[in-house]
């Protein structure tokens, strides 16, 4: 008989041996993920995902790197005429200026091409801290 589990915990399918698909929902739209290991690994990551997904936190699976994302964010945050509408912006020019320098300058050499996804608060203390040490 086959084990059914909980509804909306999503599922486990074997691929290969050592290798699963996992299938969850997140606001309705299919979301699916490739672990290798064990049946017992790929169930804890689930868990983990429909944690995430319940909770708010789930980022959408895309090739956004983190410096298109930074160009997005700059442009949300600064004043003049983008396309037809003008906005007052969100900071001042010189703050505007003073985060533009410092993605250019630390962040966006070390993660620029990593896709948001893949970034996590330890790898991108030690990406930024490996790249400006020699700055000092």
């Amino acid at each position: 008989m086959k084990r059914r589990g909980i509804y909306g915990s999503g599922s486990i399918e074997q691929r290969k041996p050592n290798l699963f698909r996992l299938t969850f929902y997140v606001k309705g739209v299919r979301q699916r993920e490739w672990v290798t290991g064990t049946r017992s690994d790929a169930a804890r990551r689930l868990r983990e995902l429909t944690a995430r997904a319940d909770a708010g936190e789930h980022v959408r699976t895309s090739g956004l790197t983190l410096e298109a994302w930074a160009k997005e964010w700059l442009l949300l945050l600064s004043r003049g005429e983008h396309g037809s509408v003008r906005r007052g912006g969100l900071v001042s020019p010189r703050t505007y200026e003073r985060y533009e320098e410092l993605l250019r300058t630390y962040v966006l050499p070390a993660l620029g091409h990593v896709a948001l996804q893949k970034l996590s608060p330890p790898r991108s203390i030690t990406s930024i801290s490996t790249s400006s040490a020699g700055c000092r």
